[in-house]
């Protein structure tokens, strides 16, 4: 055999690497520099992977080299939230004085747990008792007389202040701000950790009853959704707080097996006494686990009760972003392979060992295409197993036979 011949088996041989022919899909990832590269992963690729995407293969371009990676979920890496310390309460006239002792770490937005309700109080914030350390004057308010809702919430810009001085002034129309008030205070993660979601399925269509503003989804199997997110139609909105319900269910069961989560959203524009309030709470929490394996019907359901209908733009169910992170010591082009259901995890040291380098650089995933090499895995199952339905009708022909043979029998006998 020549040179030329052996070396283009070798080659065929090589792109056609048994360890992917079992993955019936595959992308193409561009990556441009050497070092540590995240690539996106888009809601799609979620319909032909495995559940928890625990087929995902990365090799190089042509199948020979598997490359070590690690699945990053947008904010898994961030701190939880945390509970800050209130010291020093004391009252001045109608305000209140304290501090707050913040946890080691950067922060942004502090929550504040006041049961003042229908008041309204300006927060001015510092990290040293003086002005000179300002870190910015806010507007609280709650407005549950008018059955709104209201905002407690210190928006910072991000620092890692130990100590925070904190003087709650109530505006001229409202009540004293009194210690009994002040339940406590929690620190979330800082903005720049937050969580980072992506756009899964979107709808603009909607079914009007009485009370309610209905939109329904049909989630793909694996596809994870972990918020909603009502959209306004642009224009005017008047002030509202709406109960929000949430239902999800696997598709051709029972709507009673499946889970329901209750939310609210709200809005408010608004002045008093030259004060501005404002609060855009459009985004809910709901993490559904009736997808994991089948499709599921979902449905939002916005309560409207007598007042009417909200108008909408559209609903959206996201899902939180998700990356696949690597080291590559020379930029070159890899392949990502998917959709075995039979594979299990893969296990890496460079898992156990992952730090995100804060240069880390943008991978980009291609368009999905077929892997050219596919091969289907062997049925090892039973026949039975294989064919439930085959077993079910063959049981079904062997009672009817011994009904007849028994009903023959008797005649005979007879």
């Amino acid at each position: 055999m020549t040179r030329p011949l052996l070396a283009l088996l070798a080659l065929s041989l090589l792109e056609g690497d048994s360890s992917n022919t079992h993955l019936r899909y595959q992308r193409a990832v561009r990556v441009t520099q050497p070092g540590q590269s995240c690539a996106v992963l888009d809601p799609a690729l979620y319909t032909h992977a495995a559940a928890s995407l625990a087929d995902l293969r990365l090799t190089t371009k042509d199948g020979a080299q598997e490359i070590p990676f690690v699945l990053l979920r947008s904010g898994s890496l961030q701190t939880e939230t945390e509970n800050a310390r209130i010291v020093n309460v004391h009252q001045a006239g109608k305000s209140l004085l304290f501090d707050l002792a913040m946890p080691p770490r950067p922060y942004t937005d502090v929550m504040l747990l006041l049961n003042a309700p229908n008041r309204l109080a300006q927060a001015v914030v510092t990290t040293e008792k003086s002005s000179r350390s300002s870190l910015g004057e806010f507007t609280l308010f709650d407005l549950t007389a008018q059955h709104l809702t209201g905002d407690t919430t210190l928006h910072l810009q991000e620092t890692a202040a130990p100590l925070l001085h904190v003087t709650l002034r109530p505006l001229p129309e409202s009540s004293p701000i009194t210690p009994a008030m002040l339940l406590g205070a929690s620190v979330p993660p800082s903005r720049e950790a937050q969580t980072l979601f992506t756009p899964a399925l979107r709808t603009s269509s909607f079914e009007q009853t009485r009370h309610q503003t209905i939109a329904r989804f049909t989630v793909p199997a694996h596809l994870p959704i972990e918020r909603v997110r009502v959209v306004l139609a642009a224009g005017k909105t008047p002030n509202f707080t709406r109960s929000v319900l949430i239902t999800s269910h696997v598709s051709g069961e029972s709507e009673s097996s499946g889970e329901q989560i209750r939310e609210t959203i709200a809005r408010v524009r608004s002045t008093r006494g030259g004060t501005v309030l404002s609060l855009n709470q459009l985004s809910l929490p709901a993490i559904l686990g009736a997808n994991l394996q089948r499709p599921a019907e979902v449905e939002v359901a916005i309560e409207n009760a007598n007042d009417p209908p909200l108008p909408l733009a559209s609903v959206v169910l996201e899902t939180r972003q998700r990356q696949i992170c690597f080291d590559l010591s020379a930029a070159a082009p890899l392949t990502l392979f998917y959709g075995d259901p039979a594979l299990e995890p893969p296990q890496y040291d460079y898992q156990q060992h992952f730090r995100p380098d804060p240069a880390m650089r943008n991978a980009v995933l291609g368009p999905e295409q077929a892997n050219p090499h596919y091969v289907p895995r062997e049925d090892t199952r039973s026949l039975t197993k294989r064919h439930p339905r085959m077993l079910a009708l063959g049981t079904m022909l062997v009672v009817c036979l011994v009904a007849v043979l028994t009903l023959r029998s008797k005649k005979l006998r007879v």
